[in-house]
């Protein structure tokens, strides 16, 4: 048996997978005992010929259930020594623009796999938590994918892994940094808030590359972080530089040196305080990178809020004319139940004053007869001092003669005009009567108004020892 040798590395940057794929000589020259391996019946089963693929055509399979360390194995590719030298004068590299625009294709092909009900059970993060180490290898990482959501062989993940893989800084020297793979997934599935909040998504990958119980990271790291979604050499240089010249401004004001490896997420905060385009162009990029479909989706999002808003403003519109209209129609109700009010209480107020009018009128004539009658009694007085009493008695008399003479007219003026006052008398008693029910009233009234006085003062009284007990 020939000594075994180990395969020479080699860096395919323009051919595809379809053309390395192809098979152009034996693999005596560089035996390899993993391409001997898969020679032998696949988990102890002959394949019959007609399920048996092509190697030309289509890479081997995975099993469809039951994934372990030992199921997956790398593609090996046997190359003759005239390849090799080939391949070796190829100096041109895939460019940037390419090589992104491969990325995020088979990102969002893994983005679209495992969000299907069968594989949400498993988790990215998950799946490369238990890595202790940045730079991982292209065999450690579709291993470590594939373990952890058991793809259905008819997706041919290990393929498309590969691809991703392949698309991303120092795949030549497989040494990718895992993190910048995680960070490009999580850009994928928070594309919501890419528009309204790109610095929580910065900071949530900034967090990634964060050691535990720490907020410091390298400076190549952000600038590799913050240049992730770039497309072409020009952008991937100018965002980085960008960024870089910002933190070199920054550092006298820390104390820190221009050079300086460690970058703090204060200091970051900073930054993008005083220079706000850096964090839009990361926002541009990362939008930019999105799929049709999301892109479609926030902006169908956004042109749905708006439609509230439009809504929400025309009806605060439309109920504040409405709310003008009943206003108005409220004031002039409240307008014509006030005027009526005010009408009925000055009809009101007016008949109590032409009460009080006519009280005061009758009061007033009352007091002039009295006083009249008491002037004339006491001129009487005097009178019958000096002229003795029968000018009393002749006047007693003729008074009662006159009234003997007026009711006996009036007897028979009653009896002849009118049925109801027979006598002088009964219009007399009339007249009593509602001289006693004016009298009458105006003693309750006197007393009604000396009862409430003296329940004030009452009051009064109390309130004033309350107070007096209080201080």
């Amino acid at each position: 048996m020939p000594t075994l040798q180990s395969p020479p590395h080699v860096t395919l940057p323009q051919l595809s997978s379809e053309t390395i794929r192809k098979p152009v000589t034996t693999v005596d020259e560089f035996p390899n005992p993993l391409v001997e391996s898969r020679k032998l019946p696949p988990w102890g089963k002959e394949l019959s010929t007609e399920f048996r693929r092509s190697r030309m055509n289509q890479p081997s399979l995975m099993s469809k259930t039951g994934y372990t360390a030992t199921h997956y194995v790398p593609k090996v590719t046997e190359h003759t020594v005239s390849d090799l030298q080939m391949l070796s004068l190829l100096k041109d590299p895939i460019p940037r623009e390419t090589r992104m625009l491969k990325k995020w294709k088979e990102a969002f092909y893994l983005y679209d796999a495992i969000c299907q009900p069968q594989y949400r059970s498993g988790s990215f993060e998950n799946a490369l938590w238990g890595l202790t180490v940045k730079e991982i290898g292209k065999q450690v990482f579709v291993q470590a994918i594939i373990s952890e959501f058991k793809f259905d062989r008819k997706l041919r993940m290990e393929e498309h892994l590969e691809r991703l893989y392949e698309n991303f800084e120092n795949a030549d020297t497989d040494t990718v940094d895992y993190r910048l793979i995680q960070c490009t997934y999580l850009n994928i599935t928070l594309y919501r808030i890419i528009l309204d909040n790109p610095r929580h998504l910065f900071f949530l990958m900034y967090d990634i590359f964060c050691e535990p119980f720490s907020d410091t990271v390298l400076r190549s790291d952000v600038l590799n972080l913050i240049s992730l979604s770039s497309s072409s050499d020009e952008e991937f240089a100018a965002t980085r530089s960008r960024l870089n010249d910002a933190l070199t401004e920054m550092a006298p004001t820390r104390g820190l040196k221009p050079n300086f490896k460690l970058v703090e997420k204060g200091m970051l905060k900073e930054v993008f305080e005083v220079h706000p385009g850096i964090m839009l162009s990361f926002k541009d990029q990362c939008w930019a990178r999105l799929h049709e479909e999301q892109r479609l989706h926030i902006l169908g999002k956004k042109e749905d809020q708006s439609a509230k808003g439009f809504e929400y403003q025309d009806f605060k519109f439309k109920a504040r004319q409405a709310l003008k209209l009943w206003t108005r129609a409220l004031l002039a109700k409240s307008f014509r139940t006030w005027d009526e009010y005010k009408e009925e209480s000055l009809r009101i107020k007016s008949q109590r004053l032409w009460m009080l009018y006519r009280s005061a009128k009758r009061r007033l004539r009352q007091w002039r007869v009295m006083t009249e009658l008491a002037l004339a009694k006491r001129e009487r007085v005097k009178i019958a001092r000096a002229m003795g009493k029968l000018i009393i008695k002749r006047a007693r008399f003729l008074r009662w003669a006159r009234l003997v003479i007026t009711t006996r007219r009036m007897l028979r003026a009653c009896h002849r005009y009118d049925n109801k006052f027979k006598t002088y008398g009964d219009g007399l008693g009339h007249l009593r009567y509602g001289w006693w029910r004016w009298k009458s009233r105006l003693l309750l009234q006197r007393w009604d108004d000396e009862t409430k006085f003296i329940q004030r003062v009452e009051y009064a009284t109390k309130w004033c020892n309350a107070k007096f007990k209080m201080r």
